[in-house]
């Protein structure tokens, strides 16, 4: 059974480059709430959505030297199931998934379109 306040608690440890980094999961509202087009900057706020301690900013995040950058983003996204590596995590030994925009034919011969 769903625990709501196990689920709201859940941290996590990661170490990056050597120092310890208490982060969270990403929310759903995390990703779809944010406007931001720019990609770095988007990759910037969840960082520093994910961060507990040290919390930072997204300003703070994008100050960040570029190997713990890197390295803190590829571990949040796979922690989330956002990478390569975590879709794979999840997904066991399913399948890949087909691209967006790719048309396959279902059983009846019908053409289906995966559309963004």
């Amino acid at each position: 059974m769903w625990d709501k306040q196990k689920l709201s608690g859940r941290t996590f440890t990661l170490t990056v480059c050597g120092d310890d980094f208490a982060v969270r999961k990403i929310k759903v509202a995390d990703l779809f709430d944010d406007k931001e087009e720019d990609p770095k900057k988007k990759a910037c706020n969840l960082i520093s959505k994910a961060l507990i301690n040290p919390a930072l900013t997204p300003d703070e995040v994008n100050g960040l030297d570029y190997d713990i950058y890197t390295e803190l983003q590829e571990k949040i996204m796979e922690l989330n199931g956002l990478s390569e590596k975590g879709k794979e995590a999840i997904r066991g030994n399913l399948t890949e998934i087909p691209p967006v925009n790719s048309s396959s034919k279902s059983p009846d011969g019908s053409k289906n379109t995966v559309e963004k």
